[in-house]
């Protein structure tokens, strides 16, 4: 059947055989709790060997994951402002991850228990107002509820219609998940309405809400770890690199869908591209930014900023930390996202995309480490390792519990079939 007599029914067949081979598959989810297990097991040994790295790795991989679930909704967020069409095949399996973004509550509270090995100006009797320990975790915390709350309503939004329309189609039932989402079903036609509208109202208020709950964590977790540090271009730097991070996960994502027979139907070697190029452009973003802050650093002669700088690039064992990160993030993906063949090739993409997330993470311990005052000048191995491979299983979790109940693809929405006449796709 040629794309351009694609109907939904059609894609609803290949959405119910997708379903039958991917549950998720046992073996993942105990992948996952095994990946928690370790972070444990890792954060364990950390606390009683060095209780400063342990909770330092904790509060990097913090911010990283939590970053990455609430930039994978600003992600989808972007592609309803913009009526991207491109970006519907993707945009369920992306905002999957923010299904992590309640989760990371739990974390933020976990936190508290390390407050005294990580914030240094808990003893400092003439530090910013601002800086108060109970406050700063309402705050943030506020943040990451408001977040979730936004994050959860989209996600029930985006849904109901598919879910609406496979209950009347009598391919999936009303409970759990599925009778929560469609409670009050008021019909196709109308529930397609509501949902495009709910969706495009939703999407700015959230992007403000990322842009800006992203800059005070940024803020409170990040910057107040480094003594006599401002500057107005970090929590930019921070919310630009967890959105450059989204789409690294999307490659990946997209690959790894892409990889069951009739998902790849639906996944085009056009999609693949025009995820490349997205990925390429947001690697240059990030380092102009990066280098924004650096270059009025430099011009400015700025003494408190210039030791910033200085102790992770000119110090061990940051500095070879630093170039890695610098070469993950922007030199290898901008070099060879230049050719035009690579974008075309799935494994190569999604290569890339895993090597643009290290950079990222590592980054976020370089932005950390330094900062902290309870850490000797070699203190970086093993157990941030494994605590990165227990956030790793927490998200998984979450994402995984929540994918194998609802469409892998939008099924009702219109931009999404458009998208796919557009491309020319066979199915």
């Amino acid at each position: 059947m040629s794309d351009q007599q694609l109907q939904p029914g059609d894609v609803r067949r290949l959405e119910r055989y997708a379903s039958t081979l991917y549950s998720p598959a046992t073996w993942v989810q105990a992948a996952a709790l095994v990946c928690i297990l370790v972070g444990v097991i890792g954060f364990a040994a950390g606390l009683t060997l060095s209780p400063g790295r342990a909770w330092g790795a904790f509060l990097a991989n913090f911010l990283f994951w939590t970053g990455l679930s609430m930039a994978s909704m600003a992600m989808t967020a972007t592609f309803n402002v913009s009526h991207a069409w491109w970006g519907r095949p993707i945009q369920r399996i992306t905002a999957g991850l923010s299904a992590f973004t309640p989760v990371s509550l739990i974390a933020l509270g976990i936190l508290w228990f390390g407050r005294h090995e990580i914030f240094w100006w808990l003893g400092d009797a003439d530090r910013s107002p601002w800086l108060q320990i109970g406050p700063l975790f309402i705050r943030d915390a506020a943040i990451l509820a408001i977040a979730s709350f936004l994050a959860i309503w989209s996600l029930r939004s985006s849904i109901r219609p598919d879910l609406g329309a496979m209950i009347e189609d009598g391919v999936s039932s009303r409970s759990g998940l599925a009778g929560w989402a469609t409670r009050g079903w008021k019909g196709r036609g109308e529930e397609k309405a509501r949902s495009m509208l709910t969706l495009k109202v939703l999407a700015p208020v959230y992007l403000l809400v990322y842009v800006f709950g992203m800059s005070i964590l940024a803020i409170d977790l990040e910057m107040s770890l480094n003594p006599g540090f401002r500057s107005t271009m970090f929590p930019v730097i921070y919310w630009i690199g967890e959105y450059f991070g989204a789409f690294a996960a999307a490659t990946i994502l997209l690959c790894s869908w892409r990889s069951l027979k009739p998902l790849n139907e639906l996944f085009p070697v056009a999609t693949i591209r025009d995820l490349g190029n997205m990925l390429w452009g947001t690697s240059i973003f990030w380092a102009y930014v990066n280098w924004s802050q650096y270059f009025v650093i430099w011009m400015g002669n700025l003494p408190t900023e210039a030791a910033y700088v200085a102790a992770r690039w000119r110090t061990q064992p940051w500095e070879p930390l630093a170039y890695t990160m610098l070469a993950c993030s922007f030199i290898v993906p901008f070099a060879l996202l230049f050719l035009r063949g690579l974008k075309r090739t799935p494994n190569a993409i999604a290569a890339i995309g895993a090597l643009a997330l290290a950079g990222i993470l590592i980054q976020r311990f370089l932005d950390i480490f330094p900062g902290m005052r309870t850490l000797g000048p070699s203190d970086f191995g093993l157990v941030e390792v494994a605590v990165t491979i227990g956030f790793m299983g927490a998200v998984a979790l979450p994402y995984l519990w929540l994918m194998r109940r609802v469409p892998v693809y939008p099924v009702e929405d219109p931009l999404f079939l458009r998208g796919l006449a557009t491309r020319g796709v066979e199915v």
